[in-house]
């Protein structure tokens, strides 16, 4: 008998077991994120990045220009102490096609500058600057709540002299 109530118990303890590891597994996404996810919102980060006195960078991105958006895609930079300091929409087409967006950065004299790499349009501009910053592209929600990202996303450095040095790819998250 004694047996018996050890079998059931250890067949008890197992079950109980199982049930906690299944609830544990499934608190946490089990599916990749990326571009195109179903009501995931996942977006794509790099930085901080530092960059010297009279250096560029050349942000470029590839995402699709997803049709009938709600709140178009953003590029978002902050500075070193987290503060944002630029927030620019990416709109897109609105046919469904791939789009690609490039933006400048400057660091010079102490401030940093934004501009739209194909008309040179001054897009944000902080004084005092460090030249650190962090890029963060937030996703376009359409009108079905579906979440549009990146397709990639990269950040150029360049030196003084416009010789790139380092590509860094923004990497994928969600949150």
């Amino acid at each position: 008998m004694n047996k018996v109530i050890k079998q059931v118990r250890l067949a008890l303890a197992m079950f109980v077991l199982a049930v906690v590891v299944a609830i544990a597994y499934s608190a946490f996404p089990a599916t990749p994120v990326h571009a195109q996810g179903g009501g995931m919102y996942a977006f794509k980060s790099s930085g901080p990045v530092q960059l010297n006195p009279n250096d560029s960078a050349l942000i470029g991105l590839l995402f699709p220009a997803p049709q009938r958006t709600d709140k178009p895609c953003r590029l978002r930079l902050f500075d070193s102490m987290g503060k944002l300091f630029a927030d620019i929409p990416v709109v897109g087409m609105g046919d469904g096609s791939v789009r690609t967006a490039f933006f400048d950065v400057t660091f010079m004299d102490g401030n940093l500058r934004v501009m739209d790499h194909v008309d040179g349009k001054l897009l944000a501009a902080q004084s005092h600057s460090d030249g650190m910053l962090i890029g963060l592209l937030v996703p376009a929600v359409q009108t079905s709540g579906r979440s549009v990202g990146a397709i990639s996303a990269s950040i150029q450095l360049f030196d003084s002299m416009k010789q790139r040095g380092q590509v860094i790819q923004m990497c994928d998250g969600s949150i």
